[in-house]
Formats: structure tokens, C-alpha cells, sequence
């Protein structure tokens, strides 16, 4: 019984961090937590470190040699590295009806998106625009890399019986 006490604590302080109230209302929507940053990275000009929040009308960029990692407030988890460069398009989730929809571009660099309530609950409703056109994501994981000269390279790992791993 002594060793279930902390793993409950922990799950329930990592939920508590997930899900507290820093995903407030701007006037330009919902702003996402800067989860972690390795070197220099900035929203529109502005230097971001763990713990900021952004609003989804920033221009996320990572300069060379550093990495950032935000959570959305659905719980989409997004990691750009370096020399990466994103935009939020659009960004709605109900947290009650677990209706929602989010899109971004990423222009550049190398990304990872872990999808959260969005993609869960509406399958079709997340959406990676790149260079070479637009990436749906429906429950499955993507990690991709935009090169200099435009070409993208991109991998889909998931659930369900129609992905590539099987899973």
C-alpha cells in the first residue's frame, strides 16, 4: 500500500500539470505552454523558456542547435528542432464535447506532433500544412523534417488496424 500512495501522487501532479488553468483565454485564443527549450528559441521575435505560454498567432522559430517542446491545450504535444519555423492556423477544442480542430504549418526544420483530444475526437480535424501540401493526422503520430531545398520527408506511426506497423 506504501508504494501505490506516490505512484498515485505523481500521476495525479503530472495530470494537475497537464490540465491546470495556464491554458486561459487571449483575445487571440487559447495559448500553449512552452513545455521545454534547449537553446534559443522565440515566439514572433520574443525568447521563450520552459513555463511561457504563447498565444496562436506567434511564429514559432528554433534557431540552429536548439529544440522546443509545446502542449496544446487538448494535450497535442509538438517538438520543433532546430532551424525549425511554425505557425498556428487555427486552434479549437472542447474540452466538454471533445469537439475540436487544429491546423499549423511547419515551413521548415525537423517536428514530432504526438496528437491529443483533436485528432482523438475527430478524426480529420488535425492538419500539418508543409511545403509539399498537407499532412491529416487521425490518432497517429508524425515526425518529419522540411530540408532546405523543400523536399519533406515524413513518418506515420499509430493505432488502429490501417497503419503501416500494424499495430
Amino acid at each position: 500500500m506504501k508504494k501505490i500512495i506516490p505512484l498515485f501522487t505523481a500521476a495525479l501532479t503530472l495530470n494537475l500539470f497537464l490540465v491546470n488553468d495556464n491554458f486561459a483565454q487571449t483575445n487571440s485564443g487559447p495559448v500553449v505552454r512552452v513545455a521545454a527549450v534547449s537553446g534559443l528559441v522565440t515566439a514572433s521575435g520574443r525568447t521563450l523558456k520552459s513555463g511561457d505560454t504563447i498565444a496562436l498567432s506567434d511564429l514559432l522559430a528554433t534557431e540552429a542547435g536548439a529544440s522546443v517542446q509545446v502542449i496544446m491545450p487538448d494535450k497535442t504535444v509538438i517538438t520543433l528542432g532546430e532551424g525549425a519555423e511554425m505557425k498556428f492556423n487555427d486552434f479549437s477544442f472542447d474540452p466538454g464535447t471533445n469537439e475540436g480542430k487544429m491546423e499549423v504549418s511547419i515551413n521548415k526544420g525537423s517536428f514530432r506532433v504526438v496528437p491529443g483530444g483533436v485528432s482523438k475526437h475527430n478524426p480529420g480535424g488535425m492538419k500539418i500544412q508543409v511545403p509539399a501540401g498537407t499532412i491529416g493526422i487521425e490518432g497517429a503520430m508524425a515526425a518529419g523534417r522540411i530540408n532546405a531545398d523543400g523536399n519533406v520527408s515524413v513518418a506515420l506511426l499509430g493505432p488502429g488496424p490501417n497503419n503501416a506497423a500494424g499495430a
